[in-house]
């Protein structure tokens, strides 16, 4: 659907027909057109509900994206299919779950990411917690990323050979968190809004904590990618392949450009080759200056499909060197979830009540970033190590000084 960009005015809509891949613009059937204008003002689109479960907890929203600024090929590889709508899932949690089982005022909000192939889920037994949980998609595995605004991916056996490589996947997943911030049928505070996954949900999660610290308190990492570049050098699988059809090879290096309501500060790194953009170990001393939500990560030693040895072992120091609040564990494990085994003691869960501190921690607050304590292992790890599990420090949700 092409929508006006006026600011105003009257405007005729056509259902129009594509032959040969040119559009009929000039004749259309009197039921496939309108026979006067409607009048319409810019507005900030809301997503659809589409789907609702018997509780009423459970819900399914469809994003209807603008046209003009994406790229509706993208998904459509052999097919004539646009693609330009996304669903994701907005659970709400079960009084029961909640301290006197009733509902707060106001609810904390954490985005769940999938891992590779897995799609949102829609169940009334989670979330397991007194939050709301908002389950993200990405069908065609951007590693919840994006892929290029100008290569038509319409062509098959071919990767993407022109840029910009923009975050669209990044950008829906933000734009479902700014919906449900201003929905009207669920209260969230905005100061405890928080994400996690394993996987390539892991890798996606640390991507946003480490980018958009003005949306999240906290993140965690399971099991993520942290240089994509590398992936498959340690003879584990070689996940070069299945992004580069999207992002380009890395040889080109494609530029990126991030967009969206939350992505402003970002566009000081419009350019960078992405295969730089998405080395996190690089980024984490590259930019330094940069706040980020506090991070959690975990990794298993014994695992080679995101293999320890390009991407876990290596991960750990570069946090060291960026001198930001973070905790991290590496476990005797292969390729699996470890639960939250990452988090240190402030954002640990607490009494069954949820990681974060039972999504108690708070956005808009300083937290120390502890380097190199007697406590922790040494880096780079080499088996199972521990990093700021001994040190805690005193925050607004667990003020003991």
């Amino acid at each position: 659907v092409h929508t006006t960009h006026e600011t105003a005015g009257t405007f005729y809509y056509a259902v129009t027909t594509v032959h040969g891949g040119v559009e009929n613009r000039t004749s259309f059937s009197a039921a496939n057109s309108l026979a006067s204008p409607v009048a319409e003002t810019v507005a900030d689109p809301l997503p659809v509900l589409v789907w609702q479960s018997p509780s009423g907890r459970g819900r399914v929203y469809t994003q209807f994206l603008d046209l003009a600024g994406y790229n509706p090929t993208f998904g459509a590889a052999g097919e004539q299919d646009y693609v330009y709508a996304y669903n994701y899932a907005l659970l709400q949690p079960d009084p029961a779950n909640c301290p006197g089982e009733t509902l707060p005022a106001s609810l904390p909000l954490y985005l769940y990411l999938q891992g590779w192939g897995g799609r949102y889920e829609v169940d009334d037994a989670s979330p397991y917690w007194c939050a709301v949980a908002l389950n993200g998609d990405d069908p065609w595995q951007t590693w919840y990323y994006g892929h290029s605004a100008s290569y038509d991916y319409r062509q098959e056996d071919a990767f993407a050979d022109s840029g910009p490589i923009v975050n669209f996947s990044e950008q829906r997943l933000l734009r479902a968190i700014y919906d449900t911030l201003r929905s009207p049928a669920v209260a969230i505070d905005p100061q405890r809004v928080f994400v996690y996954g394993q996987s390539m949900g892991g890798s996606g999660a640390l991507a946003l904590g480490l980018r958009y610290p003005n949306v999240f308190a906290a993140a965690h990492a399971g099991e993520p990618m942290t240089n994509f570049r590398t992936a498959g050098d340690g003879g584990g699988v070689d996940w070069r392949g299945d992004v580069d059809w999207k992002w380009g090879s890395t040889a080109a290096n494609l530029p990126i450009q991030n967009r969206g309501r939350y992505a402003g500060h970002l566009a000081a790194y419009d350019g960078l080759g992405v295969w730089n953009w998405q080395n996190h170990q690089a980024q984490l001393s590259g930019r330094r200056a940069d706040d980020t939500a506090f991070i959690s990560l975990d990794h298993g030693t014994l695992d080679t499909v995101l293999e320890w040895t390009t991407q876990g072992r290596p991960a750990y120091q570069p946090f060291y060197l960026s001198r930001r609040p973070f905790s991290g564990a590496t476990v005797d494990a292969d390729h699996t979830w470890l639960g939250f085994a990452g988090l240190g003691p402030t954002m640990a869960d607490v009494n069954w009540t949820g990681p974060f501190y039972g999504f108690q921690a708070v956005r808009d607050e300083t937290l120390p970033g502890l380097t190199y304590g007697s406590g922790s292992a040494a880096v780079p790890p080499s088996g199972p190590a521990e990093y700021n599990h001994t040190l805690e420090w005193s925050a607004s949700w667990n003020a003991w000084d």
